[in-house]
C-alpha cells in the first residue's frame, strides 16, 4: 500500500527489516503471503489469525514543475496487520517521515487505524472481496499533517486465473482535509501480477485519484517482487504519471515479514 505526499505512495528496504530478517524466525504457516505492497491497489485477502504482517519500505517521488518541482523522499512506510478471524484483520499504518529535497521542509504525516474486512470468498478459493475502513490520526505537523481525522473506504476484489495471473480492483472512497476544508475523492485502480517463477513476479497497474475540486491524479506503474522463502517479499516498483495532477515519476522498493 502506497502513500504519496498528495496521492499515495510506497517502497524500498531499510535497517529495521535487516534487524528484523536477522531476528524473525520462518513461522510453520506456509500459506501464501500476502502483503498490500507494492502499488496502490491492495488484495482482498486477510492475515491468517494471529499472525502479523510487517510491511515497509522508502520512496522517491519527482513533482511536475507546476506543482512546485522537486523531490520528496518518504520512509519508512510502516503497515502492521494482525489476523483477528479468519476474514478480520487489524491495522495500524504509522506516519511517514517525509523530507523534500534542495532545501525544503521535512515532517511526519499522519498516521491511520482501521480493519481489513473478507466479506466474500469464492468456493474454489479463487476469488476474493473485502472492504478496508480507515480513519487517520493526525500528526499535526504543519508541513505534512491535516490536523484532522480523515476517513477512507476501500472496496477490493481480487481473482486468479490460470495456475499464473492474478487481477485485483480497488475503489477508493477518502474525505481527505485539505487547505481547511474537506475534498471528497474516489481512487479507482487495477493491477495485474504475473508469476515468472515460483519466487518472482512482475506487476503492472494503473490508478487515479479524483478529487471534487482540483486535477485527477492518473499513474502507471509495475515492479517486480521476490518471495525468497514463505514469511518474507521484497519488492521494486516504478511509475509514471500521466495527467498534470500526477507526479512526474517515481521508483523505490519495500520489504515485507510474516511472524
Amino acid at each position: 500500500m502506497r502513500r504519496f505526499l498528495t496521492f499515495k505512495s510506497t517502497i524500498g528496504a531499510s535497517a529495521l527489516a535487516a534487524v528484523c530478517l536477522q531476528t524473525i524466525t520462518a513461522h510453520a504457516d506456509v500459506s501464501p503471503l500476502t502483503p498490500d505492497r507494492p502499488g496502490f491497489t491492495n488484495g482482498s485477502d486477510v492475515v491468517p489469525v494471529g499472525l502479523t504482517h510487517l510491511e515497509l519500505g522508502i520512496g522517491e517521488t519527482w513533482t511536475p514543475s507546476s506543482a512546485g518541482g522537486g523531490h520528496t523522499t518518504d520512509y519508512p512506510e510502516i503497515l502492521i496487520r494482525h489476523g483477528v478471524t479468519p476474514a478480520l484483520e487489524f491495522r495500524v499504518s504509522l506516519p511517514d517521515r517525509f523530507a523534500i529535497g534542495d532545501g525544503g521542509p521535512s515532517g511526519w504525516g499522519d498516521a491511520a487505524v482501521g480493519v481489513k474486512w473478507k466479506f466474500y470468498q469464492s468456493k474454489d478459493g479463487n476469488t476474493k472481496a473485502a472492504l478496508f475502513p480507515m480513519a487517520t490520526i493526525p500528526s499535526h505537523d504543519a508541513n505534512f499533517s491535516s490536523g484532522q481525522v480523515d476517513p477512507s473506504l476501500v472496496i477490493g476484489a481480487q481473482t486468479t486465473s490460470g495456475s499464473r495471473w492474478g487481477l485485483s480492483a480497488n475503489i477508493g472512497l477518502t474525505d481527505p482535509t485539505q487547505n481547511g476544508s474537506r475534498n471528497f475523492s474516489t481512487a479507482p485502480s487495477a493491477a495485474a501480477q504475473y508469476q515468472i517463477t515460483p519466487k518472482l513476479s512482475t506487476y503492472g497497474e494503473l490508478y487515479d485519484n479524483v478529487p471534487k475540486t482540483g486535477p485527477s491524479s492518473p499513474i502507471a506503474d509495475g515492479g517486480l517482487i521476490l518471495v525468497p522463502n514463505p514469511n518474507t517479499q521484497y519488492d521494486i516498483e516504478a511509475g509514471w504519471g500521466l495527467g498534470s495532477g500526477a507526479p512526474v515519476r517515481f521508483v523505490g522498493g519495500g520489504v515485507s515479514l510474516r511472524f
